[in-house]
């Protein structure tokens, strides 16, 4: 008898509230969350994609280990030996140069989740290395230092606050795919008269919808 279960998209996007179907311990299905009261039950192709990805052939469930560095060929390795090899590096680090400052831990690259933050608390128990900037990420450390311009603290509003915007600036970003329920917020500020500019040297869904007249033509720029 399938049974359906609330989990958080581990993503780090907005965690989107999600329903999953299981039956006999095999996923079969996965659906936004209707009662999140930020989504309303949209979830991105990204939440959708779960259900292949846990199941792809192409998924790796190996340690894999390169032949030589920059060589493109990789040979399957046992748990130990990654482990091992792992272990007697960052133990030679620390051995040589007294510290592991040499080593950087860069992490939340699209997954928040629980062994995200294991890894964290993994590293920093065996003493202080080099953490990628921006609480670990490449896009939060550019989202903070706007917060920090915009608001003089690192505080954000509620998402639902853009639909009141009189001027939304997505640069480089596609909502319209990779953030939908953001993208209900974007229009409801475009009804509301605010101004969406977009930029981006592809055209985009977000991007196409960005410079569409009243009459849903092109604007040619």
């Amino acid at each position: 008898m399938p049974k359906i279960y609330s989990n958080v998209c581990p993503r780090d996007c907005c965690n989107c509230n999600i329903k999953t179907v299981a039956d006999e311990g095999r996923i079969i299905g996965i659906t936004g969350d209707k009662d999140d009261p930020y989504t309303l039950g949209a979830i991105c192709p990204k939440g959708y994609a779960y259900l292949s990805m846990q199941y792809s052939k192409k998924r790796l469930k190996y340690p894999m280990k390169q032949k030589s560095k920059g060589s493109g060929e990789w040979e399957r390795i046992s748990w130990d030996h990654a482990l091992s090899e792992i272990a007697n590096k960052l133990i030679g680090i620390k051995e040589q140069e007294g510290n592991l400052l040499s080593v950087c831990l860069a992490k939340n690259f699209g997954n928040v989740g629980l062994l995200n933050n294991s890894v964290e608390g993994f590293f920093r128990s065996i003493g202080y290395v080099t953490f990628m900037a921006g609480s670990l990420s490449l896009c939060n450390a550019a989202g903070i230092d706007a917060l920090l311009l915009s608001y003089g603290a690192c505080k954000k509003p509620h998402p639902a606050d853009m639909a009141n915007s009189k001027l939304i600036i997505i640069w480089g970003g596609n909502p319209a795919w990779t953030y939908v329920p953001q993208m209900r917020y974007v229009s409801q500020a475009k009804a509301n008269g605010g101004k969406v500019v977009v930029i981006d040297p592809y055209l985009s869904e977000t991007a196409a919808r960005g410079i569409l007249d009243d009459k849903g033509c092109y604007k040619h720029r």
